[in-house]
Parts: C-alpha cells; sequence; structure tokens
C-alpha cells in the first residue's frame, strides 16, 4: 500500500518511475452507482490516461471481461468476481509499468483465470514489473525472479527467489537461535537493530558469524575453529553456509544448551568428519538423542 500512495513511508522516501496500477483493491476508482462503461472511463482517468486514450481501449476491455449487457448496469449490482474482471481488464489494457498484486487473481471462472495468467505473463516477458504479496511458494517460484523477505516490516532478505527462499527455509525452522537472546549477549548491538532491514539473524549472518559473535544457546565459534566445512563458508563469505553448519553440529555440542521448544532431528548423522576444538568435545549421537529426548 505503501508503494500504491495509499500510506506515506513512515520514513525514508519511495521513487517509482513509470505508471503504477494497484489490484490491491478491487474498488479503488469505481464509483458504485455508476456503469461499468462509466468505470472503465473513471478508473482510466485515475490511472492517468485520457478520454481519448480510454475510447481506443472500451471494446477491448469490454471483450476481455465477457461482462456484455453487465456493463450498462450499476457496479453495486456486481458480484466481487465481476469487479475483479472488470479492474484487472481495465488496469491491464493500459498496460502499466508496473502492478502491484496481493495474490493471484483467484476469483472468476476458468476460462478467466487461464485469460489473466496469459495476459500478466505477457507483461512479464515484455520488462514490465509486477510486485506479487503471496505466501504461496509454488506461486513465487513460477512467476517471480527476485524476491524480499519481509518480517515485521523489517525487509529480512532480498535477492533471487532461491536464495531469499534459502534464508526463509532455515531460519524458518533453526530454533537455536533466539534474537532476543543474540542481543542480550551483545549489547552493543541494540542501536543497530534499528537499521531498516537489519533484523538479529540477517546481522549474524552478515556480520556476527564473521566476527566471532555466538548466536546463543551455549554456542561458542571458537567450537568450529578446525571444522573445514565451517572455515570454508568463511573464507568464501557464505554467512548462510556458515550458519547452517552450526545448526548441523550443535546438537551434539557438549556445551548446547537447547531452546525452549527443542526438538531433536532423530534422523541426524553424527558428524564424523567434524575436527573438534580443544575445550569443545561432542558427544555421540547416543547421548544427544537421551539428552534432548
Amino acid at each position: 500500500r505503501v508503494l500504491a500512495g495509499v500510506y506515506p513511508p513512515s520514513n525514508g522516501e519511495i521513487r517509482c518511475k513509470g505508471r503504477i496500477a494497484s489490484l490491491l483493491d478491487i474498488s479503488l476508482g469505481f464509483d458504485l452507482e455508476a456503469s461499468g462503461y462509466e468505470n472503465i472511463f473513471l478508473r482510466g482517468l485515475y490511472l492517468g490516461l485520457t478520454k481519448h486514450q480510454i475510447s481506443k481501449c472500451i471494446d477491448k476491455i469490454s471483450n476481455f471481461t465477457n461482462l456484455g449487457n453487465y456493463l450498462s448496469m450499476p457496479l453495486r449490482t456486481y458480484s466481487s468476481g465481476m469487479l475483479m474482471r472488470l479492474a484487472f481488464a481495465i488496469t491491464t489494457e493500459v498496460e502499466p509499468d508496473i502492478i502491484l498484486m496481493d495474490e493471484w487473481i483467484s476469483v472468476g471462472d476458468a476460462k478467466f483465470m487461464a485469460q489473466a495468467k496469459e495476459r500478466l505473463e505477457g507483461f512479464i516477458s515484455t520488462s514490465s514489473i509486477m510486485v506479487l504479496a503471496s505466501h504461496s511458494e509454488d506461486l513465487i517460484r513460477s512467476t517471480c525472479n527476485k524476491a524480499i523477505l519481509l518480517g515485521q516490516g523489517e525487509i529480512l532478505a532480498q535477492g533471487s527467489v532461491e536464495e531469499v527462499y534459502h534464508h526463509y527455509n532455515f531460519f524458518g525452522s533453526s530454533a537455536f537461535f533466539d534474537k532476543d537472546e543474540y542481543i542480550s549477549i551483545h549489547p552493543d548491538l541494540e542501536a543497530s537493530m534499528s537499521i531498516p532491514g537489519m533484523a538479529p539473524w540477517m546481522h549474524f549472518i552478515r556480520y556476527g558469524i564473521f566476527e566471532g559473535r555466538s548466536p546463543g544457546c551455549g554456542i561458542s565459534l571458537e567450537a568450529f575453529d578446525n571444522d573445514p566445512v565451517f572455515t570454508n563458508a568463511l573464507q568464501s563469505k557464505n554467512g548462510l553456509a556458515a550458519a547452517e553448519r552450526i545448526e548441523e553440529i550443535a546438537p551434539f555440542l557438549v556445551s548446547f544448551v537447547p531452546p525452549k521448544g527443542w526438538r531433536q532431528n532423530k534422523e541426524l548423522n553424527y558428524p564424523n568428519e567434524f575436527i573438534e576444538t580443544d575445550g569443545h568435545p561432542l558427544i555421540s549421537i547416543e547421548k544427544s538423542l537421551e539428552r534432548y529426548s
């Protein structure tokens, strides 16, 4: 809604180049007492078109919606699916530079869904921009080529879809990382946590892990000094790979303090290739299972 201009940013600024069309609120720019045809003009004007430009699009919009005589009737008589058809047809017919969507088009019959998908794929292939807010991994992977992971208004990760889902899947299941504990054992970081996009775990994989900061739960990074997997990850500046190695080894560290709700994965394999560091021994897989059962 900030990108759509509905809300101002709480800090910073938004810079947009090109015409933005929003499908976040299908009634935006519509008059429910006016007819479908009248609303084509109203929404077209709202999108920045001239009356002449809108007139040239009316037949195409009408054909795409397949609403027939309903276009001569007030919008208050429309179902939500009919409103979406009209809004989608107008928005995409004017060929905006940027389309904003919340989830996918999910109303209408199979024919309309197929038409909508084909048109959106056409926009993407011609280098138009579509910003899609969604929780569907299948949809995001099949539609998007870049992704942003948001959490409580913060950008937690951004990059390729594969890279962002790598972050999401790892930290979504990583019980050993407690953001509150991380800040409490590193109080000098409290001020930096106010920086937009700097979540505690993002700080850890970007900076903390290279600075030797403990992620908490009794884990000392000195325990990994002799581990080639961990050290190679650090040398290649791959903080996420290094964090994954910590999660893999943590259950076998004598010093590990399982966080609340921890459940030991019984299918974990003992890390025979791990080279222990003096003062940071490992326990056997049997003792690990006993300790966390």
